[in-house]
């Protein structure tokens, strides 16, 4: 008994070693309606001005970064700053891997954003506290210049999907996410028009 024990945890240390926590437990989230407590924090010394706000995401991994829901804040003042995030457990779908990602605007221009290989929601912390921290996008500060959006737009097609669209425009799903807020991705409708992000910068 005591030589498959061993294999067994040998063969688990070797699964958490090649994926990472945040890939392991792919348990579903408790089901109906949740919320997640989030803040979100930046840099000490860091003012952030009138027209500056905050957006927490929910994003499902396992469908390229579908946006589940957000919440902003809009003006935010001092960090951190505190936001209830509502979701529906329902909503993601096997093997329910999410995360969560803060991004922070600056007169409509993204300026900072949290690291997208961190915050990963599990069963066993989707009841705690997230705590987190945004860090200059692109090198872009308060007073940068990083354009969200190019002014034109994309015309859904036939076939299209958010992550296909995406995966056409050399961008993720997310970006197209801030700069077309209220649109569902999963119900997209042949000839709605989507803004296209500012992928150059």
């Amino acid at each position: 008994m005591k030589i498959p024990r061993l294999l067994s945890a040998t063969l688990s240390a070797g699964l958490l070693a090649l994926t990472g926590c945040q890939y392991v437990d792919t348990t579903p989230l408790a089901t109906g309606n949740q919320v997640l407590n989030v803040t979100v924090g930046w840099s000490d010394g860091v003012t952030l001005p009138a027209d500056a706000s905050v957006t927490v995401l929910l994003l499902d991994v396992a469908r390229d970064d579908l946006p589940l829901t957000s919440q902003s804040v809009a003006p935010p003042g001092a960090a951190p700053v505190a936001l209830q995030l509502d979701y529906k457990a329902e909503d993601i779908q096997p093997p329910h891997r999410t995360r969560l990602e803060a991004r922070v605007s600056v007169g409509g221009k993204l300026r900072f954003v949290s690291n997208r290989q961190k915050n990963f929601v599990t069963s066993a912390n989707a009841a705690m506290p997230f705590a987190l921290v945004v860090e200059p996008f692109g090198g872009a500060t308060p007073s940068g210049t990083t354009t969200p959006t190019t002014g034109e737009t994309y015309v859904v097609k036939a076939g299209d999907t958010g992550a296909s669209i995406a995966q056409q425009l050399g961008t993720r799903l997310v970006n197209l996410a801030l700069v077309n807020p209220g649109v569902d991705w999963t119900k997209l409708k042949i000839g709605q028009k989507l803004n296209l992000p500012d992928v150059s910068k």
